[in-house]
């Protein structure tokens, strides 16, 4: 069909409302997926709709300071519940068991990588 001159107009209409009660109906889970939350309006304007919205980022990619963001929706009450999931999250970098003293449970031990990530030096 033709392109709507604003398709965020689209997530506002009562269709939508009812298309997710349908979803709700037949399935245990209905999982909207959204472009990030600082980049188009949708995310906000489905999140009233959402039982949980799950704010997923990058370890050791995603600017710290770009956690303020939804800091401020959660106080703005924008959202009504919240999980942040943490990806990319990897043992090599210094996580692990123990305190630190160069001895525990396997804190700072190197994980042993298969011959094509060590050639190709993949992390």
């Amino acid at each position: 069909g033709d392109i709507p001159p604003n398709p965020t107009d689209i997530l506002k209409t009562e269709r939508l409302t009812k298309l997710l009660e349908l979803a709700r109906e037949h399935y245990d889970y209905v999982i909207l997926d959204t472009a990030p939350v600082s980049l188009v309006p949708d995310t906000l304007l489905l999140s009233h709709h959402a039982d949980l919205c799950a704010y997923v980022v990058r370890a050791n990619y995603l600017d710290k300071r770009l956690l303020k963001y939804p800091e401020m929706l959660i106080k703005q009450d924008r959202f009504k519940n919240i999980a942040f999931i943490v990806n990319s999250v990897t043992p090599t970098k210094g996580y692990g068991y123990g305190y630190g003293y160069g001895y525990g449970y396997g804190y700072g031990q190197e994980v042993a990588q298969p011959w094509y990530k060590r050639i190709l030096n993949i992390f």
